[in-house]
C-alpha cells in the first residue's frame, strides 16, 4: 500500500492485526448493510444532523500533537484524523478502520483538504479539514493566510495515512507482539463496538495493545459509550447479542481497570460544551502512560 521505499514505523503491527478484518460468525453477507462496527458514516447526518462543528475538537491541545506520532483507532471518514493533522502539525497520524468504504472515503477527503474543499463534504462545518471553530488556544483556524495554508497542504501529504484493518487482537500473543511507536492513541465512540463484536476479552486486549503501543509519558485520548447506549443497538446481529448478553465488563469499570490493571494514570477528564449532538456529549479521559 506505501510502496517499496516507504514503509512508515508504524508499519508492522497495521500488517499484524489486518488479517483479523473478517465478519463476526453467525453474520449473514447478503442481507442488508447492518452497521455492526459502529461504522455508519457518521459525518453525513447520521450522528451529527445539524452539521455542526465537532465539538470534541476544540478540547485538543495543540502541544498533545505537534510533531509526535498519532494514531486515531476507529477513524470512520478521517474528520477528526484530518482536522488534527491540519490544525496540530503532527510528524505522522494514521487514521484506522475496520470498515473498507470508509477508508476509501477517508483518502478521498485528504485530496478535498488538499484543494480547499470547505462545501461541506466531511459535515464538519466552516471547513471539511480543520473541523469547524475554535481550538483550545483560542485561535480561529479558519483565517489562516494563503502561504499557511500552502504548508498546511504539503504537510497532509507527508504525515497522514489512512489503514483499513482491525485493530483487535485475537489473542493474547497479539497483544504480546506489539512495541512501543506511538504519542498519542485516539480511540473515539469505539469501546462500544469493539465490544459487541469481541466480547470483554476483546476489549480488554485493545486497552492492552493501546498501553503498549504507546511511548512513555504517551497519552490515551479515550470516549467511552456508557452502557445505556449499549441497549439500544444489542440487536444488531446475532454475535452482538450474545456478546451483549455476556458482557461482564461494564463501562462503569473500565476507569478502574485502565488505572489500577494496565498502569494508565488518569491526568484529565474533558466535557465538550455548548454541543447539541448527544454523540458528541461523552466525556473524554486523558489518560497517560
Amino acid at each position: 500500500m506505501f510502496g517499496l521505499k516507504r514503509k512508515p514505523p508504524y508499519y508492522r503491527s497495521v500488517r499484524e492485526v489486518a488479517d483479523n478484518d473478517k465478519k463476526p460468525k453467525n453474520d449473514t453477507t447478503n442481507s442488508p448493510k447492518k452497521f455492526i462496527y459502529g461504522n455508519y458514516n457518521r459525518y453525513y447526518g447520521y450522528r451529527n444532523p445539524s452539521r455542526e462543528p465537532d465539538g470534541r475538537l476544540s478540547l485538543m491541545k495543540k502541544e498533545w500533537f505537534e510533531g509526535k506520532n498519532i494514531l486515531d483507532v476507529g477513524c470512520n471518514v478521517g474528520q477528526v484524523t484530518l482536522a488534527i493533522a491540519t490544525n496540530f502539525l503532527p510528524k505522522t497520524i494514521v487514521g484506522m478502520d475496520i470498515d473498507r468504504e470508509l477508508i476509501l472515503v477517508a483518502k478521498k477527503n485528504i485530496r478535498h483538504c488538499l484543494i480547499d474543499n470547505s462545501d461541506g463534504d466531511l459535515g464538519a462545518g466552516e471547513s471539511a479539514c480543520d473541523g469547524g471553530g475554535k481550538t483550545e488556544n483560542g485561535v480561529d483556524e479558519s483565517k489562516n493566510s494563503s502561504a499557511s495554508n500552502d504548508i498546511k497542504r504539503v504537510h497532509l501529504l507527508k504525515s497522514v495515512f489512512f489503514i483499513h484493518g482491525n485493530y483487535v487482537p485475537e489473542d493474547d500473543g497479539g497483544v504480546d507482539l506489539v512495541i512501543e511507536e506511538y504519542d498519542v492513541i485516539l480511540a473515539l465512540s469505539i469501546t462500544k463496538w469493539i465490544h459487541f463484536n469481541f466480547g470483554d476479552d476483546g476489549l480488554k486486549r485493545s486497552f492492552k495493545k493501546m498501553y503498549k503501543q504507546l511511548r512513555v509519558s504517551g497519552l490515551l485520548v479515550l470516549e467511552a459509550q456508557e452502557w445505556s447506549s449499549y441497549k439500544k443497538k444489542k440487536k444488531l446481529s446475532d454475535t452482538i447479542y450474545q456478546n451483549y448478553l455476556s458482557i461482564q465488563f461494564k463501562p462503569d469499570q473500565f476507569l478502574d481497570y485502565l488505572t489500577n490493571n494496565i498502569g494508565f494514570q488518569l491526568i484529565d477528564t474533558l466535557l465538550p460544551k455548548h454541543v447539541q449532538s448527544k454523540g458528541f456529549q461523552r466525556p473524554i479521559w486523558i489518560m497517560q502512560k
